[in-house]
């Protein structure tokens, strides 16, 4: 949220100082869970992802 851009895999590898394939299971956790949704829908794979709306409710 403070980036003031999309979450990347780097990042969050960065902030969880961990391995890209954990924190690709994380990314997809927070994906089921309706956390976290990919930017574009529309391509196969997702390389920057956005807080669902009514996830952001919590934060503000």
């Amino acid at each position: 949220m403070r980036l003031n851009r999309p979450l990347r895999l780097r990042d969050v590898c960065f902030c969880l100082q961990s391995s890209d394939e954990f924190s690709r299971r994380i990314i997809r956790q927070l994906m089921s869970k309706k956390i976290l949704r990919p930017v574009k829908y529309t391509t196969v794979r997702h390389h920057e992802y956005v807080l669902e709306e009514n996830v952001r409710s919590f934060f503000w």
